[in-house]
């Protein structure tokens, strides 16, 4: 009698894969027609493996949705509510010499005020599981390119004004002959790169951590965002 019996050792995963390759290989080997028992075996390491891809596509797209409508939503407070009241300019007079009443605009480098709405209501965010890619953007408002001016700044060839009253004020008409083209300079109001930067140090992290995504991939995402967000401050 043995006086040191055999202990069985607890099976692992990577034993009980070890055993359905072995055994694949050992029905393939009998004949042709075994073959097609390897490729059912392998096809099921396959499936399983579809099955994690597509749990971690799953909770990539309930990341990047819920970031895009995040960034989204804080664009927006940013902009404020629709403001429609207008002051007096003394600086410029109607054609007819009516009072003029002039927008109230916001200072160069903050989110600019939102006067009809239009621009607050073209802010979309469209995602790319596939890319792990979310873009936010607004869609083109009026004839222009207003949106990109007032996120960027920049240059823009318009019509103005350029005549003057009697009293020295600008004198405001839609006529053509009261109208000259000008190379008009706009500084810039962030509201998209605000929003996205205070999305990543305030709602990514909570967002992370309640995510079922492994946690090496959250630290690859959050590294994306990070250096995202650091060309967006």
């Amino acid at each position: 009698m043995n006086p040191f019996p055999k202990i069985k050792s607890p099976r692992t995963p990577n034993d009980a894969s070890r055993k359905l390759m072995r055994s694949a290989f050992r029905d393939a080997s009998k004949s042709v027609t075994g073959g097609i028992e390897f490729f059912a075996s392998f096809k099921q390491v396959h499936v399983n493996n579809s099955k994690y891809e597509r749990r971690v596509e799953r909770e990539y797209r309930i990341i990047l949705s819920r970031f895009g409508a995040y960034v989204r939503t804080t664009a927006k407070n940013l902009l404020g509510r629709k403001n429609q009241r207008r002051v007096i300019d003394r600086k410029k007079v109607w054609y007819n010499g009516m009072r003029y009443h002039s927008w109230r605009y916001a200072k160069p480098g903050k989110p600019p005020k939102n006067h009809y709405g239009g621009l607050k209501n073209s802010l979309r965010f469209e995602t790319d599981v596939r890319r792990r890619n979310v873009k936010i953007q607004t869609t083109k408002i009026g004839k222009g390119k207003a949106a990109h001016l007032l996120e960027y700044g920049g240059r823009q060839s318009i019509l103005v004004n350029w005549k003057t009253s009697k009293s020295g004020r600008l004198k405001i008409s839609k006529l053509p002959e009261d109208l000259i083209r000008k190379n008009v300079r706009y500084k810039a109001r962030p509201y998209l790169r605000p929003a996205f930067v205070t999305t990543f140090e305030t709602f990514l992290p909570e967002l992370l951590r309640r995510s079922k995504l492994p946690n090496a991939l959250k630290g690859v995402f959050y590294q994306q965002v990070s250096a995202a967000a650091g060309r967006y401050r």
